[in-house]
């Protein structure tokens, strides 16, 4: 019980396997033996992104030990798994979020810059922003006991809207200077007539975003809300804290060209609407061929592998234990949950009926089931009522007299009759032990049976 499930125990009980093609997606080593693959068992208590990150660190660091001394050819050593997978992706989509986030403000910062020419109110701008992502941020842990890493998120999004609020802010503020306005009154102006749009616009995106707690993603429902949140935020702050910081802001003497070009489109588009609107159609019509024609098909990768970072560590392991060992990369389980063991042993012997005639077909490449460990209660029935009616006391005495008989030394096969004394022990048992205290904690069999069997017993996977 303690040797390797793929060592000489396995090999000796293959044979009582119907079909060996069964166990072939169970290897450990490819057909050339230069890619081994080892399992590890982690007694792991925080199943945390940050619980997985501190484990990768240890192993990691047990690798670099490992390796540090390696004298002659070093191998490569590739680490795939639960843990790899949530301690890298959510590291990765942290650093996704706050490299977004910082990218976000410094391109409208820029922008800003380039369009306005004014520092101060660029100050103002990010500080209204950053305080709208806090608040929203503060009463998103209110609702939400904890935030998914795709909804930290938001910020890029809240980014690009409250700058939009700030822009119309602004713009609508220096045209009233421009007009020769004073500071108060251009503020005034600037409120009144862009404060409305604003109010509307928070309205609708708000109400959109909150639709995604509809969703049955959990991420998607937080990025809806702290959304949503952080829009009505932003939209407040900008009205009420923006202007604090324009009351230095000098009237703009220099002319403006956006303003005259749009101007002149204007009036341009009111003196010929005909021409606006003819192009304007042709447009419709060209992208309403394009979206329902079938010339181009529209398909949505709807797997959860697509939010997966392709790069990852844990993802290269994975394709290349897929390569190596010719298993399939994303395997399919079936799982059962008996009552009892005789439904057990029927629901899996069914199945695994099921999955040889598959291998026949083609239809399937790989299966492994754990129908070889469920026994039929009515033969376990039969064979106890069997072992009842034998005398092992005769059986012994008869193994001793037929190897004294052939010259053999009795110490040597004390193995025997260990097993005869277990198996006359067993004539007064009235059911079978229990498997999971047969085996040592640190035995290599537990990774054969974590494989098929969950930690209550009463499910199984194939």
């Amino acid at each position: 019980a303690t040797m390797d499930p793929l060592g000489l125990f396995a090999r000796a009980m293959r044979p009582f396997a119907s079909n060996s093609s069964l166990t072939q997606s169970a290897s450990l080593a490819s057909e050339d033996n230069l890619y081994q693959l080892g399992l590890a068992i982690v007694r792991q208590t925080d199943s945390s992104p940050r619980g997985c990150q501190a484990t990768m660190r240890l192993i990691d660091d047990f690798q670099q030990r490992m390796t540090k001394d390696w004298e002659g050819y070093l191998p490569k050593i590739y680490t795939t798994g639960r843990i790899a997978f949530v301690a890298q992706i959510s590291k990765s989509m942290e650093y996704d979020a706050v490299l977004s986030a910082v990218l976000s403000i410094a391109i409208v910062s820029a922008l800003f810059y380039v369009a306005f020419r004014r520092f101060i109110p660029l100050l103002g701008i990010c500080a209204t922003l950053i305080l709208s992502a806090l608040v929203s941020l503060a009463l998103g842990m209110l609702f939400f006991k904890s935030i998914n890493v795709i909804a930290i998120g938001f910020f890029s999004i809240l980014v690009g809207l409250g700058v939009d609020f700030s822009l119309l802010l602004f713009g609508r503020y220096q045209q009233a200077r421009r007009a020769g306005e004073g500071h108060a009154q251009a503020v005034f102006c600037s409120v009144r007539d862009i404060g409305a749009a604003i109010f509307y616009v928070v309205c609708t995106t708000a109400i959109g975003f909150f639709a995604l707690n509809f969703s049955k993603s959990a991420g998607f429902a937080q990025l809806g809300t702290l959304v949503a949140l952080g829009v009505t935020m932003a939209g407040l702050f900008m009205v009420l804290f923006l202007f604090l910081f324009f009351k230095r802001v000098k009237p703009v003497e220099k002319v403006d060209f956006l303003l005259l070009g749009a101007t002149k489109f204007v009036k341009a588009a009111f003196r010929e609407p005909r021409i606006l609107l003819g192009i304007a159609l042709a447009v419709l019509i060209a992208g309403a061929v394009i979206a329902l024609g079938s010339f181009i098909p529209l398909n949505f990768d709807t797997s959860p592998l697509s939010l997966q970072p392709k790069t990852i560590p844990a993802a290269i392991a994975l394709q290349v234990m897929s390569t190596e060992l010719k298993q399939e990369s994303d395997p399919i389980r079936v799982l059962v949950t008996p009552h009892n063991q005789q439904e057990a042993y029927e629901r899996w012997h069914r199945l695994d009926d099921a999955f040889k005639e598959g291998l026949k077909s083609g239809y399937l490449k790989f299966a492994t089931t754990p129908a070889a460990f469920m026994l039929n209660p009515q033969r376990i029935d039969e064979n106890r009522a069997l072992l009842k009616g034998i005398d092992f006391n005769q059986v012994k005495q008869t193994v001793r007299d037929t190897l004294e008989k052939n010259g053999f030394a009795v110490d040597a096969f004390q193995s025997v009759f260990v097993l005869l004394d277990k198996l006359q022990a067993e004539q007064t048992s009235s059911g079978l032990p229990d498997w999971t205290k047969i085996f040592p904690e640190k035995s290599s069999w537990w990774f054969l049976i974590n494989q098929f069997f969950s930690d209550d017993q009463r499910t199984e996977s194939g």
